[in-house]
């Protein structure tokens, strides 16, 4: 499948120019296409700057008819179109394109083809526009099952009062795999009625030890931690104060419980740090970065255990997430001069962390003089998780291009 992309593309050609010469010319359409994207998408970790901004708004400025966004889509349903690149493709089309973006999508439904739909769908989700809420949901009953389960998942992104009043009613249906989908959808939509729900069919299915009904509970139990509220917080608390005897209840319990993001959550998450099983203590380490309360800094700590070289990452991980200057502490007594995986790992947790003390810790240990001068410039440019974009600006600073101009 060949593209031709006018205005956009020329918009494209004009903007990344200064990064791609002299190679540029020798690009396809697609190949430039592709590396327009992977530049785009990389430039996102700058979107409070004014060069991301000039770059978005001269594309979004180009978009600026239906054609232009059905190229866009015709990425997404092209089979030779690598998945990072539909990832790319479909960034522009949620974060640059806006609302054109559904409009054009919804016209996609009239499509017979059962994958393309099955895509449009997707993408639907991932857009979240609620101008979508009213097509998918009159194609909840479609024939095709994997279509109907799409649009169950679909409707979970979308944060809507009808949204929820569906997914509540499909919860109850005598379709095995409808009601899953239903209630794993559900923990997604902020509406109260869906905890509500969801606390309804826990209590339900408290005493109810079938097989078939353990795979619905793993999935609910996962959904009352997406919806991130106290009632959720308390059920699964308690769940998990009981020890259930089986380890993949115990996992599920403490991820959901650090899915929440809730201090209510650290004293029962906490309480199996010492747990016998590795799995669940590595699992609790994960959950304490994700509640990210300063308490739980000691209790990473305390469970640093210097032979086991991946639950080290995994705390370094976490304390990043912490991101509090007791974490940095934490950080700092960690350091392993040699140890490469560590060093990578601490690097990475100190630059999501961001401030003075953390970008000084990682300017003292740093060697090549240009990774000192990318920090630099990532110091008054927020949080970067990749030297890729760093990389790329300066770049084009040093080229003397005018749209670089870092806050």
């Amino acid at each position: 499948m060949s593209y031709s992309f006018s205005l956009f593309n020329q918009t494209l050609k004009s903007v990344f120019k200064p990064i791609y010469e002299p190679s540029l010319e020798v690009l396809n359409e697609n190949q430039f296409y592709a590396a327009a994207l992977v530049s785009i998408t990389g430039l996102a970790a700058f979107s409070q700057t004014k060069t991301f901004k000039s770059i978005s708004d001269r594309i979004k400025a180009s978009l600026e008819n239906s054609e232009d966004i059905n190229k866009l889509i015709n990425i997404l349903i092209d089979k030779d179109v690598s998945p990072e690149i539909k990832e790319k493709a479909l960034f522009l089309l949620k974060e640059i394109a806006g609302d054109k973006t559904t409009e054009a999508l919804l016209k996609m439904n009239n499509d017979k083809n059962d994958e393309v739909q099955l895509i449009m769908i997707e993408a639907l989700g991932i857009i979240a526009d609620s101008k979508a809420c009213n097509a998918l949901i009159e194609m909840k009953d479609d024939k095709n099952f994997e279509v109907q389960i799409a649009v169950i998942r679909a409707l979970g992104e979308i944060a809507e009062e009808k949204s929820c009043k569906i997914l509540i009613e499909m919860t109850k249906s005598e379709d095995r795999n409808v009601k899953i989908a239903a209630i794993g959808a559900l923990g997604k939509n902020p509406n109260e009625k869906a905890c509500n729900r969801l606390i309804e069919i826990a209590r339900d299915l408290a005493s109810d030890q079938a097989k078939e009904v353990k795979e619905i509970k793993l999935v609910l139990i996962k959904a009352l931690g997406e919806t991130a509220s106290d009632k959720a917080v308390d059920i699964l608390s308690t769940a998990l104060i009981k020890r259930h005897p089986e380890l993949n209840f115990l996992l599920t319990l403490i991820k959901a419980l650090g899915r929440t993001g809730s201090s209510r959550a650290y004293i029962p998450i906490v309480s199996m740090k010492n747990y016998r099983e590795r799995s669940v203590r590595l699992a609790v380490i994960e959950a304490l970065g994700e509640i990210g309360v300063d308490e739980a800094v000691d209790d990473l700590i305390e469970m640093r255990d210097l032979t086991d070289h991946y639950m080290e990452l995994a705390i370094i991980k976490a304390l990043g997430e912490i991101g509090t200057e007791k974490a940095v502490d934490g950080l700092v007594g960690m350091i392993k001069p040699g140890d490469e995986a560590i060093c990578l790992a601490l690097e990475k947790a100190l630059k999501n962390q961001g401030g003075e003390r953390a970008f000084n810790i990682l300017l003292a240990n740093q060697k090549d003089p240009f990774e000192e001068e990318a920090l630099f410039v990532s110091k008054f440019s927020g949080k970067v998780e990749e030297y890729d974009a760093v990389n790329t600006l300066l770049k084009m600073r040093d080229e003397g291009n005018p749209l670089l101009m870092v806050d």
